[in-house]
C-alpha cells in the first residue's frame, strides 16, 4: 500500500422500487427521504482499522458518481435480496474502474466474477431460520459467507497494492468483455437464433 491509509467506499444498494422495504407512502407522510439508515454498513465501518478512510454512499438517498469509485482503493457493498440488482450494478461499476471486489462466491455475481478478477469468499449453505415465519419455506437455504475469510481478503488487499492492481485490471477487462452492450447484443441474437431454429 502507499503511505496513505486505505480508502474504502461502502455503498448501500438501492432497494427495488416496488419492494415493501421502500415504504414510499410512509416517507411521504413524514417528509423523509428514506425510512432507515444502513446500520449494517455503519457497523462494518466501525470494525475497520481506525486509520482507514471510509466513505458511505446510501443509494436510496443519494447518487453514486464515478468520482466516489475513483477515490476508493476498495469498494464494499451488500444487502438483501430486494437490493440484489443494484448490488450487482455497483459491483460491475467498481470492477469496470479496476477496483477489486470482495464477494461471496454465490449467486448472480459469479456470472462475471471469478478467482482471477475478484476476491471470492467461501460460504456454507445453511437452513433459513425466520422466527416470524414470513420468509420460511421447506428446505430454503441461505449462503452464509465465511466472515473471517472476507476479513482476510480485505486485509490482504489493503496491504498489497500490486494484488489490487492485478485483480482490478483483470476485473476491468472481464467486465468490458462480458457486460458490454456488444456482448449483450450478441447474446440476445444467439437466443433469438436458437428460438427460431425450434
Amino acid at each position: 500500500m502507499t503511505d496513505r491509509p486505505c480508502r474504502v467506499l461502502m455503498v448501500y444498494p438501492r432497494f427495488a422500487a416496488d419492494s415493501f422495504w421502500v415504504y414510499t407512502p410512509a416517507c411521504e407522510i413524514v417528509g423523509a427521504r428514506y425510512p432507515t439508515a444502513p446500520l449494517g454498513m455503519i457497523t462494518v465501518a466501525a470494525m475497520l482499522p481506525s486509520d482507514w478512510e471510509v466513505r458511505l454512499v446510501n443509494r436510496n438517498t443519494e447518487d453514486l458518481v464515478d468520482g466516489d469509485l475513483e477515490w476508493a482503493d476498495m469498494v464494499m457493498t451488500g444487502g438483501m435480496l430486494f437490493q440484489q440488482a443494484d448490488s450487482l450494478r455497483i459491483t460491475a461499476m467498481a470492477q469496470a474502474l479496476g477496483k477489486p471486489v470482495v464477494a461471496t462466491a454465490w449467486s448472480g455475481n459469479v456470472d462475471f466474477m471469478n478467482e482471477h478478477n475478484s476476491a471470492l469468499v467461501s460460504y456454507a449453505l445453511v437452513p433459513v431460520h425466520d422466527p416470524e415465519g414470513a420468509f420460511q419455506t421447506d428446505n430454503q437455504k441461505w449462503a452464509e459467507a465465511n466472515v473471517e475469510e472476507a476479513a482476510q481478503w480485505l486485509r490482504r488487499l489493503a496491504g498489497d497494492a500490486d494484488l489490487r492492481a492485478r485483480m482490478g485490471a483483470a476485473a476491468a477487462k472481464d467486465v468490458a468483455a462480458q457486460l458490454s452492450p456488444k456482448h449483450f447484443a450478441s447474446a440476445v441474437a444467439a437466443l433469438i437464433e436458437t428460438k427460431d431454429r425450434r
